[in-house]
Order: C-alpha cells, then sequence, then structure tokens
C-alpha cells in the first residue's frame, strides 16, 4: 500500500518534500532511497558498523552495503512521525515504511477500502516545534530560525490532509 507522505529534510530549515512511501509489512527495517537523498540532500548520519543489505528475493541490493542512516520527521495523515531510516536502493519507491513503523504507530488499514488510519497519539509535531524553536549558538545566543521560518514551519504543521484518502 502507497500512502503520500511530507518529508521534512531538516530540523532547522522548512524543507519539505512531497512523496509517496509504500507500507511494507514485510520489510525488516524502514528505509529510505538513496538517489532520493542525493536530490533533495537529506541529511544522514554514517553507521558505525556497515549492514549487508538483501532484497526481498534474497539478492544482495546493489547498493551493497548500509553506511548511512537518516532521522526524519515526515506527516502522514495530518499526524507528524519520525522515523529512522537506512538509506539504500529502493528501486521505485522513494520510501519504505516497514515493520519498525508499524510496531510503533499500529494503523489501522482497511484492505478492502485501501485507505490506512493512524491514532492522534503518535503525533510528534510538539517535538518538532520545540527542536526547531531551540536550535541556537551559545555565544552570542542568536535563534537561527526567524520569525519568518517559524511561520514557515507552523503552516506545515497545520496543513490539514483530507482523512483517509483511498490509496
Amino acid at each position: 500500500m502507497q500512502i503520500p507522505i511530507s518529508l521534512y529534510t531538516s530540523e532547522t530549515t522548512q524543507k519539505v518534500v512531497n512523496t509517496t512511501a509504500l507500507v511494507d509489512s514485510g520489510a525488516e527495517i524502514s528505509c529510505i532511497d538513496w538517489g532520493f537523498v542525493q536530490k533533495h540532500r537529506v541529511p544522514t548520519q554514517r553507521l558505525t558498523k556497515p549492514i549487508l543489505a538483501k532484497n526481498t528475493n534474497g539478492t544482495q541490493n546493489s547498493k551493497g552495503r548500509i553506511l548511512f542512516s537518516a532521522t526524519l520527521y515526515f506527516k502522514v495523515k495530518g499526524l507528524v512521525h519520525q522515523s529512522f531510516f537506512h538509506v539504500i536502493n529502493c528501486g521505485t519507491e522513494n520510501v519504505i515504511l516497514g515493520l519498525p513503523w508499524l510496531q510503533e504507530n499500529n494503523p489501522v488499514v482497511d484492505w478492502r477500502m485501501g485507505t490506512l488510519s493512524i491514532d492522534e497519539k503518535t503525533d510528534r509535531s510538539k517535538e518538532l516545534r520545540r527542536n526547531v524553536s531551540s536550535v541556537a549558538i551559545e555565544e552570542p545566543t542568536v535563534n537561527l530560525v526567524s520569525p519568518a521560518e517559524k511561520k514557515g514551519i507552523n503552516k506545515f504543521m497545520d496543513y490539514e490532509e483530507p482523512e483517509d484518502e483511498t490509496i
């Protein structure tokens, strides 16, 4: 099942990328495509220990080993989430929300209608606002998020998506 998401590519800027994510209960990890990461300059962290990446059919992923990860905020069904993604070659998908995301958020899926619903308890928008508002330099103390950026972030956070879209 594919769902529309708004990916917030940085905690300190208002860059948002609208894309789709494949919700895949068979994926042991959540991942983001390497080409998508490069195209949109998504910030990544180097893993301390590389992981061998295998595709669902058991073959080695074309990217070889997983060397990078990204912890990102994104919006699904009007709620903000934060997840850890491994950076790999995802084929035709930009983002795959795997079993870790499904277990954490426990969405209700109506397979007949092709809809996905998520409990509001998983919303992380307040945490995102707090992180964006607290970014500062120590000497002198300067807030790096301008009022215009805060307004843009709040506009992003208050954006209403249609409920229970058919997917």
